[in-house]
Order: structure tokens, then sequence, then C-alpha cells
């Protein structure tokens, strides 16, 4: 029995080290535009990156490397809905991302500063994930292309775009309704970028 209890405190244990903190809730007063900056507010860890990774500026702004070694498959960041991801059902919801937590405007206003900051990260971070994509996030035949699941992590990824991607995003173990995982779609050596298809 004490064996049982102890397993069970280490599982807990566990579990607040690899699972992500809301970071949306952790969110306020942060400068949307400065991308690596906003990587720095929180650990690895408590954004539930899995491996170590780091991000630099490319050619195409901010990118996401490998500080380590990862093996195919491997999950690289667990995202989970209301903690350190966003889904956008409809555009209601995607406005009141927008115009943030803290307005007293509930409507959007195309001339204030912080909403125009908003706007850029999800230009910069918002994406679509198929949910009856096959293992490389492409639509399956015969099944639904449009069954989407439309979102953005906080903070972003930083993961930029390739007909090579190296990663790819999958359902996690409860479903979109629990989030979408960043995983590992073949080897990644240390110091190479992650790219999305």
């Amino acid at each position: 029995m004490a064996a049982l209890k102890l397993l069970d405190t280490l599982l807990e244990q566990l579990a607040l080290v690899t699972s992500p903190i809301n970071t949306i809730e952790s969110a306020a007063g942060i400068d949307w535009d400065d991308r690596i900056a906003l990587q720095s507010r929180w650990s690895l860890r408590e954004k539930g990156w899995q491996v170590k990774v780091e991000w630099k500026q490319t050619p195409y702004g901010c990118g996401l490397f490998a500080a380590e070694d990862i093996a195919a498959g491997s999950i690289i960041r667990i995202g989970l809905k209301g903690k350190n991801q966003l889904e956008f059902q409809n555009l209601e919801e995607l406005e009141a991302f927008l115009v943030g937590p803290s307005s007293s405007n509930k409507k959007a206003n195309s001339s204030d500063k912080a909403f125009q900051s908003r706007v850029r990260y999800v230009g910069d971070y918002v994406y679509g994930f198929n949910r009856n994509a096959d293992k490389r996030g492409y639509p399956v035949a015969g099944k639904d292309s449009q069954d989407r699941w439309f979102g953005c992590w906080i903070p972003g990824n930083g993961i930029n775009h390739s007909k090579e991607a190296n990663t790819l995003y999958s359902s996690a173990p409860g479903g979109t309704n629990e989030g979408v995982n960043l995983v590992a779609l073949c080897d990644i050596t240390k110091g190479e970028q992650f790219f999305d298809d």
C-alpha cells in the first residue's frame, strides 16, 4: 500500500514537470511583437516543451532550432487547450483574443497598438490542423478534409514553413478537445531548424 502511495506521488510530481502551466492566464502585459523575448518569459517545461530547443533570428523572422538530438516520433511540445493553446472555433473567439481580456471595448479597434500587435501575432502563429490527417498530416482520401482545428500556441513555436517538414501536429491522446501536440516527423539533429508544412 505504501509503495502504491509513493508511486502515485511520483507520478503527480512527474506530471508537474512535464505538463505546461497556464501561459494564457499569465500572458497579461506582454509584448506580442518581440517573439524571442516572449519565449524567455516562461521555462521550456512551463511552455510544454519535452525537448531542449532554442530560438534564433532567421531570414524569415524568429526560427526554432533543436538544442539536442531528437528521435523520430518524439513529442516535441505538449499542447493543452486553454493552457498553452488557444482554439478559435469561430470569428468571435478570434476577435476576443485580438481585442484582449483587459479591454473595456469588446470590439476590434484597428488603431489600438495592442490590437495591432495581436493581429501580427495571429498572422504569424495561427494554424489549421486537419483532424482527419494521416501520419504525415495530409488529408486521408474519403474523410472530411474540412474538419479542422484552428488555433495558436502561447507563446508560439517559431516554426517556419517548408515542403521538407521535419515536424507535424498530432491530436493529443484525448483528441483535439484536449489539444494538439508537436511531433518529430523524422530524426532531428542538434542545431537543425524545425519546419512544418
